[in-house]
């Protein structure tokens, strides 16, 4: 049946009513530019774009608050308004999540110079409110696109707002083909952009199900007698339209009554029973709805929208109730042991959540606690979360806001303190090398669902950072009072992971290991194997044991050209480690005795000065390694060997003979002529390096693979003089005994 005369006034009605309220609803800057909007289309103003003359709007006239609403914008009062035939018929708005979407309806069959001055002053008007802080939007339509755009007529039906101007005969017919009974996805969709939250519960209910449409619900309610005034609320209007549905009427009016705040103050228990029975419903709702199927984002937004604990209308009862418990002092997150599971409850008994570990379970009565502590007006008492110890209350604080993206929250729980000495880094402290925390409370925020939470050993917590953060997943680290430092370099390593010019792969050391996050693994090495061989990184900069320029941020992109870098550390009282940077980011770390560290960095000096192409050593100390050096006093005298062959079959000259690679004598025949030379008595000797003379496909070697090709000999020959040494101690004892 075709909408009459009075039908059509009274859903015009309800439009312009809502265009009333809609300062209220939405923010006051947009509210502003809710009321300027039609005054741009149809008056000039003697500032460019807005100087050239308005489209004009159908029925609309001058008002003297145009200046002002001009003004708040920085724009000069209009000076003339449009007299010809205007080219729009009516400029609706629709709020849509922080923003307004205009809609200027134009006549059937305008002419494209027409459509392209409406749509020009359009861009303009944008332009000029995103530059104010007013996001707007605007769009130009026909009758016949309005007709063929279902989705739009049901949200302008539902939850528009008419600024000006009139709906023509063409727009009614338009919004008369939405009368037709809504589909699930179309319900679903209409809930997930609902501008309030009742609203949204509403909607949400409905789509369980074939429902009639807006414009439909809306004739029926006027029919039963409601006022256009009233029907303009959208929470009013939605909350009505469900209760058009026999099973959902009691349902929304028992969470209605509960919500009041006299009933909220006399049941608290009660009140949160119906709000997880109101959620369960909703969730049951959208699995039946199929949008997950479609648009998973799309589905966990309107899951956040409506309220991933309790349905978002009831918090601020919820919020008051809670208040009253906290002034009395009987607010506590404390969970208890209950079966299987653990609770956390109210004197009265009132179950605030619920898990299967006591940090899950205090998790989720904080999350309903946060949350209703968001909804309560300003000025209202004490914060909820008050009386929590400062790491939960920031923890809180989180849990409260609304999430459009999943992410991550890392709460470090401070150590002991009881591992002293150098070095000083909190992931790699003491001569252990231990991580200087005692774990992480891991806290997992995902739009539209509950919190999930776990304890982190300080090992996964590490690892929980190197993974998450190179994906660009949303991550926050925590710390209060004597964690803060511990969250802090923690802070550190996932923006160095963030870097875009930081030069992959990336080694983190934490515990005395290197972790590389390459893509979805992380590689563990131990840290006496990851430099033993040349490895182009980037090194955090504050890891003690493989950065260049430990606790420097400039990294390897200051090393200068033509120079090696060599920095050695003690490890202990009779170990030392050097490691070695070229400028192309390659390094290279060996062990060496105490003793022997001078003559190893003698024997270096004058291998990368013959290397191709030749380049110095520049050397850095740590503070406690000169002691170490004169405590451990002079060391024998090395026996000499010069390094050949290929990089790929290292060879060893001794007094003139080579052993090992493609000789006929091997790496054992090897130890046992520098045995025959050692001094007798002197226990073992030092094998020292004279020249690397290795090459790689038939070109000299570079700096570090020089110093590599003279470790590799030299860990070999360590290898094979201990392995004769203890045969001939063998040898010896057997001779005694014998």
């Amino acid at each position: 049946m075709p909408l009459g005369l009075d039908a059509q006034r009274a859903l015009t009605a309800i439009l312009r009513e809502r265009a009333h309220q809609l300062p209220r609803r939405v923010a006051p800057r947009l509210g502003a530019a809710a009321r300027l909007l039609p005054a741009l289309l149809h008056a000039s103003f003697g500032e460019r774009p807005l100087e050239l003359d308005a489209p004009g709007v159908a029925g609309l006239r001058y008002r003297r608050r145009w200046s002002s609403l001009a003004h708040a914008f920085g724009l000069p009062p209009p000076c003339r308004a449009q007299r010809e035939r205007p080219l729009i018929d009516s400029v609706l708005a629709l709020p849509v999540a922080g923003t307004l979407t205009a809609y200027a309806i134009v006549p059937a069959g305008l002419a494209d110079e027409s459509r392209r001055v409406v749509r020009d002053r359009l861009e303009a008007i944008q332009k000029i409110f995103t530059a104010a802080g007013a996001p707007v939007s605007a769009t130009v339509l026909e009758p016949a696109q309005l007709a063929q755009d279902q989705e739009t007529c049901h949200r302008l039906m539902a939850f528009g707002a008419l600024l000006a101007g009139h709906l023509s005969p063409a727009a009614w017919d338009a919004w008369e083909s939405s009368r037709r009974p809504m589909a699930q996805l179309s319900t679903s969709a209409l809930a997930a952009s609902a501008p309030a939250p009742l609203a949204t519960l509403a909607l949400t209910l409905l789509a369980r199900a074939p429902c009639p449409g807006p414009l439909e619900a809306a004739l029926m309610l006027l029919t039963r007698g409601m006022e256009p005034r009233h029907l303009a609320d959208p929470e009013v209007f939605c909350l009505n339209w469900a209760g058009l549905v026999p099973e959902l009427a009691g349902l929304l009016a028992e969470a209605a009554l509960l919500s009041s705040s006299s009933v909220a103050q006399a049941d608290l228990r009660r009140l949160i029973a119906n709000g997880r029975a109101l959620a369960h419903a909703c969730a049951a709702a959208i699995r039946a709805s199929g949008i997950g199927r479609i648009n998973r984002f799309t589905q966990r937004l309107w899951r956040e929208a409506l309220g991933p604990v309790i349905p978002r209308f009831l918090l601020p009862a919820i919020g008051d109730r809670l208040g009253a418990e906290a002034a009395a002092g009987k607010l506590r997150l404390d969970p208890m042991r209950v079966g299987h599971g653990y609770e956390v409850l109210l004197r009265d008994g009132t179950l605030l959540g619920r898990g299967a570990s006591p940090v899950q379970a205090r998790l989720r009565a904080l999350s309903l606690v946060a949350a209703a502590d968001a909804e309560r007006p300003p000025g209202q008492g004490s914060s909820l979360l008050s009386g929590l110890d400062p790491t939960w209350r920031e923890v809180g604080h989180r849990l409260g806001r609304k999430r459009e993206s999943a992410s991550l929250l890392l709460v470090v729980v401070a150590g002991g303190g009881t591992r002293p000495g150098p070095p000083m880094d909190l992931l790699n402290r003491g001569l252990e090398r231990v991580l200087e925390f005692d774990g992480a409370l891991s806290v997992l925020l995902v739009p539209g669902k509950r919190p999930s939470g776990r304890m982190l050993s300080p090992d996964q917590a590490v690892r929980t950072i190197l993974a998450r953060a190179p994906a660009g997943a949303s991550l926050e680290v925590l710390g209060q009072g004597a964690a803060r430092p511990v969250a802090t370099r923690l802070a550190q390593i996932a923006a160095l992971l963030r870097d875009p010019t930081a030069r992959a792969p990336i080694a983190i050391e934490a515990g005395g290991r290197v972790l590389v996050p390459t893509g979805s693994r992380v590689f563990d090495y131990p840290l006496r194997r990851f430099a033993a061989r040349p490895r182009h990184f980037t090194a955090d900069p504050d890891a003690p044991d493989i950065s260049i320029s430990a606790g420097e941020r400039r990294g390897l992109r200051w090393l200068p050209a033509g120079m090696v870098q060599c920095r050695v550390l003690l490890i202990d009282a009779n170990s030392a480690a050097l490691l070695y940077a070229d400028e192309h980011g390659a390094y290279l770390r060996e062990e060496a005795p105490v003793a022997e560290v001078e003559e190893r960095l003698r024997e270096a000096r004058e291998i990368v000065r013959e290397a191709v192409p030749p380049a110095v050593l520049a050397v850095r100390l740590s503070d406690a390694l000169e002691p170490a050096i004169r405590r451990a006093g002079p060391s024998i005298a090395a026996s000499r060997v010069a390094v050949c062959g290929t990089i790929s079959s290292l060879e060893v000259e001794i007094e003139g003979e080579r052993f090992g690679g493609k000789s006929k004598l091997g790496w054992r025949d090897a130890a046992e002529a520098l045995l025959a030379l050692w001094p007798t008595g002197e226990g073992q000797g030092v094998v020292g390096i004279g020249a690397v003379t290795t090459s790689a496909r038939g070109k000299g070697l570079s700096p570090i693979l020089a110093l590599y090709a003279a470790s590799v000999a030299r860990r070999r020959l360590r290898t094979h003089l201990a392995r004769a040494m203890e045969a001939y101690r063998m040898a010896a004892a057997s001779r005694r005994e014998g």
